[in-house]
């Protein structure tokens, strides 16, 4: 992945978003691959002058020690998220991952992810680097971006990579969600009868946890990935979800490439999602610079620069390919009711450089500007 042209350009793009990332508490949920994770950062900023206090709690997790400090506009902060030993974890599973393989995954999990609180608002963004090496070098590279207070809702749709042509037995697609709240009971409905982790076990039709307590769903292996995309997620109390891809792809007709990447993202609920969206495509060809369309309900009618395209019902998807894109790299996507929108992004010509990221709508009350967003080409001495 090339960390300039992916980080910068979704970074950027939802920061200056609708979604106000800047909170005084954020939680991250953990992420599930089909390979371990090896570097892993947590950064924060702030566009305070001042110095504001945070502290990031490992959730249920008493042998890592709460990481503590300050942040200010002039000083942002890069953490590393280390074991219990000091050292960055490039076990199978950590604080932040847990491998689609492990039987713990389709558990309530009890032991993973982070909550984020500060003094005064901060920004929160994860990077991570996995742990399958090219020449000493790790080959994927991915992120998310907390939407802090934002995050939190009762009704999500998920979605990620659209693994065409092929479904290569490492790519896995997920959705991981926390709870704010005790006693919250979370309902998964919309997958095909029958679905199941990569580990053989069932996927359930609902779950319950208490705060902090997180749960994955995850396919991939056997299953197309795919089927994932469109699955509604429903609470009775607040929560807040991961959705993606890793690894996974938005690559077709492009010969004999296999390669895959990272694509995942903190996403908003129905409550926060719109009928008109602006994409700005990255570095890579048509076949990656994909955007993905999930419909909320019934007879959704999809334009693209304003002609008529298809019309999807709830839980279904459309996939636009990157030809759509005008010739100044924007693409205008307009739906006559609510849809979620994941973009898929290239960073060069090459399958394997990719990523994806979940996408405001258009809003006319959103103003401000981004100070700042800190080391926005690096995950920690990796930079490009």
């Amino acid at each position: 992945m090339k960390f300039k042209h992916l980080l910068l350009v979704f970074s950027i793009f939802f920061f200056a978003s609708t979604y106000s990332q800047l909170s005084k508490k954020h939680y991250i949920p953990p992420l599930t691959s089909g390979d371990n994770f090896r570097d892993q950062f947590i950064y924060i900023s702030t566009p305070k002058a001042n110095a504001i206090s945070y502290k990031i709690t490992p959730i249920g997790n008493p042998d890592l020690s709460a990481y503590s400090g300050t942040v200010s506009n002039t000083s942002p902060v890069e953490q590393a998220i280390l074991d219990s030993n000091g050292n960055l974890d490039n076990d199978p599973d950590t604080q932040l991952h847990i491998n689609r393989t492990n039987a713990g995954i389709s558990s309530v999990i009890t032991n993973k992810g982070f909550i984020i609180e500060a003094s005064d608002v901060i920004y929160v963004s994860i990077r991570v680097r996995t742990s399958v090496l090219n020449n000493g070098v790790p080959v994927h590279a991915g992120a998310l971006v907390s939407k802090g207070s934002s995050a939190l809702g009762t009704v999500f749709r998920l979605g990620g990579m659209v693994n065409e042509p092929d479904v290569p037995n490492l790519h896995t697609s997920f959705g991981s969600f926390m709870a704010t709240e005790d006693a919250t009971t979370v309902t998964i409905s919309g997958l095909p009868t029958g679905s199941q982790y990569p580990t053989g076990d069932p996927i359930p039709n609902s779950v319950t946890l208490n705060e902090g307590e997180s749960f994955i769903i995850a396919m991939g292996g056997n299953e197309d990935p795919a089927t994932l995309y469109g699955t509604l997620l429903t609470s009775d109390k607040p929560i807040v979800v991961n959705s993606g891809s890793a690894t996974g792809s938005f690559g077709i007709n492009m010969g004999n490439q296999s390669g895959q990447d990272y694509g995942f993202d903190q996403i908003v609920g129905a409550d926060k999602i719109g009928t008109e969206y602006i994409l700005v495509r990255g570095s890579g060809t048509n076949e990656v610079e994909n955007v993905l369309v999930v419909g909320h309900e019934d007879n959704t009618s999809i334009n693209i620069n304003g002609n008529f395209v298809t019309n999807i019902n709830a839980g279904e998807y459309q996939v636009i390919e990157g030809e759509s894109y005008g010739t100044d790299g924007n693409m205008y996507v307009s739906t006559s009711k609510p849809v979620f929108v994941y973009q898929g992004i290239g960073g060069t010509g090459n399958r394997a450089n990719q990523s994806l990221f979940f996408v405001p709508p258009l809003s006319c009350e959103n103003k401000g500007n981004v100070d700042n967003i800190p080391f926005i080409n690096s995950i920690n001495n990796a930079i490009d």
